[in-house]
């Protein structure tokens, strides 16, 4: 028979390592979802719109103010090909600063982008920055943004797309 002590001590011990798997787990979470928004600014730079819509839950949705909106996959393929034709010159979307708040399988953030274009001249400027406003979800076992508001702070020179 155990004595008092020795479960005392293997109960302290198993809490320990319940609370380093609780750790781990955390920041893994906030990895993964630090590395969708880095994949998001390149899937939308390089064109991979597919790749792009990927990123969102099966019903996620995308409120890109002026630029549009779009809900489901299939949807946000159509809004993004359409914003990419419309573009004249590579764009360079910089993600930062994201604050990330989970709660289980779900989680909200905020975080901020700059878009960098070459202008007429082939030098580069900001053409615009702002914040997007995150819903996310854990879906089959990977991170997926279920909705993104996008909020231009200086505006920009994109025109909506027809």
């Amino acid at each position: 028979m155990a004595s008092g002590s020795a479960i005392c001590q293997n109960l302290a011990k198993a809490l320990r390592m319940a609370d380093d798997d609780h750790r781990l787990r955390r920041l893994e979470d906030l990895e993964e979802i630090r590395q969708l928004f880095i994949d998001y600014g390149r899937h939308l730079d390089s064109g991979d719109v597919e790749s792009y819509a990927a990123l969102f839950a099966d019903e996620g949705e995308v409120l890109l103010g002026p630029i549009g909106r779009a809900k489901g996959r299939a949807a946000i393929v159509e809004l993004m090909t359409k914003v990419k034709a419309r573009a004249t010159t590579p764009s360079h979307h910089l993600i930062t600063s994201p604050v990330i708040r989970l709660s289980g399988d779900h989680a909200t953030s905020e975080t901020q982008w700059t878009v960098i274009r070459p202008d007429a001249t082939g030098k580069l400027e900001v053409a615009m920055f702002g914040r997007h406003d995150d819903e996310l979800i854990r879906e089959r076992g990977r991170w997926r943004i279920l909705k993104r508001k996008g909020r231009i702070d200086v505006p920009s020179t994109v025109t909506p797309p027809r």
